[in-house]
């Protein structure tokens, strides 16, 4: 089991610079789990699994819990998906919707606000909108899909 090839490294670049977080439709238990066994678990102040709203993606719920737990405002966040249901949840919060082309969920029709080709493209964004980086929920690890399942690095 491992992160997508590039996402440690952002990572590493982002800790401590910008608060991260990971919402995801599997439950926070075992996010958690495969966050520690990747070995990027250290990187995020918070993890919000859908046990811990009413109503998971594509609500709004999990990401206007992140924004709270982080103290900032839901217009101030990124939060980077594969999915169209990441899409809509960003949208619904007035985050920036930003797609994460290198995920198994990837969809080009669907309209995000930016097309993140790879990992790295993400410490790209923050240096050209450096405000904007004041909290950036990253969803890079989508290990989890929807049922929870397991994945081994994007293979998908």
């Amino acid at each position: 089991m491992s992160v997508y090839p590039g996402v440690d490294p952002v990572l590493r670049a982002l800790h401590g610079r910008v608060p991260l977080a990971v919402f995801t439709a599997a439950d926070t238990a075992a996010a958690e789990i495969l966050l520690e066994a990747t070995g990027i678990r250290r990187f995020f102040a918070h993890v919000v699994g859908a046990d811990r709203v009413s109503q998971t993606k594509p609500s709004p719920e999990g990401l206007l819990l992140m924004a709270r737990l982080l103290l900032v405002e839901p217009t101030r966040m990124a939060y980077i998906g594969d999915g169209p249901a990441d899409i809509a949840a960003a949208r619904a919060c007035g985050a920036l919707a930003s797609a994460a082309a290198w995920g198994h969920q990837f969809d080009a029709t669907v309209p995000a606000d930016q097309v993140l080709e790879q990992p790295a493209d993400v410490l790209r964004f923050i240096r050209m909108a450096p405000l904007a980086a004041s909290a950036v929920p990253l969803d890079l690890v989508s290990e989890l899909d929807s049922d929870g399942d397991s994945h081994d690095g994007g293979s998908g």
